[in-house]
């Protein structure tokens, strides 16, 4: 649940700091904050509620991957300049307090965020595909049930990652599983076990009249 737990702690940020820019009359610095709040919102409406862009029904892209990148963009640049702003205002009997530590943890927030979302891109970058159980296929050297992401080698071990928390866009082409919150490894099995299943289903439907 960190991926959860660091989303959730960006927002409260977000919402405190937007709040306080609106008490000092600081309105550009409220807009960009509630901006920011905006695209972690769409994140989650995509990623755990299944709202989809269009009747796109199961595969598609995956609407909450773009969302944490735009969330984790626009939290990186608002944390930057209130960092800035911290340092250049900071007063000589409490020079590195609350003022620069927050800005500073919700910069280190928001890398890890993008480093997770970068983590997904490159494991999707050639496509995936999604196995609900790989028990089911018959598959027994992979150690986990439920969803897991798989690049299938018909010939050779094929990686995978297993779920063990929360899967931002189930019913998305590339569920996003973010670092660390999932199991990888390597299936020799799988790739194979696929192929076959893809073989009888061609022989099924070449045989019907």
């Amino acid at each position: 649940m960190t991926f959860l737990f660091v989303v959730m702690s960006l927002q409260w940020v977000h919402l405190v700091s937007s709040i306080r820019a609106l008490f000092q009359r600081l309105p550009l610095r409220a807009v960009a904050n509630h901006m920011v709040l905006m695209c972690s919102m769409g994140a989650v409406l995509f990623g755990l509620f299944g709202i989809r862009l269009g009747a796109q029904g199961l595969g598609g892209a995956n609407e909450a991957v773009w969302c944490f990148v735009l969330f984790g963009l626009g939290s990186a640049l608002v944390s930057c300049a209130a960092l800035a702003r911290a340092i250049e205002q900071r007063g000589r009997r409490d020079p590195y307090g609350w003022r620069v530590g927050l800005p500073l943890v919700a910069l280190m927030a928001a890398l890890y965020l993008l480093g997770a979302v970068g983590d997904h891109f490159w494991f999707v970058r050639d496509g995936v595909t999604v196995v609900t159980d790989p028990g089911m296929l018959g598959v027994d050297d992979i150690p986990c049930e439920g969803v897991v992401l798989a690049h299938v080698q018909a010939r050779g071990p094929s990686a995978y990652r297993c779920l063990r928390s929360l899967a931002w866009g189930a019913a998305s082409a590339a569920p996003f599983i973010p670092w660390p919150t999932y199991t990888s490894g390597a299936s020799d099995q799988l790739g194979p076990r696929i192929e076959a299943i893809k073989a009888e289903a061609i022989d099924v439907g070449t045989s019907k009249p």
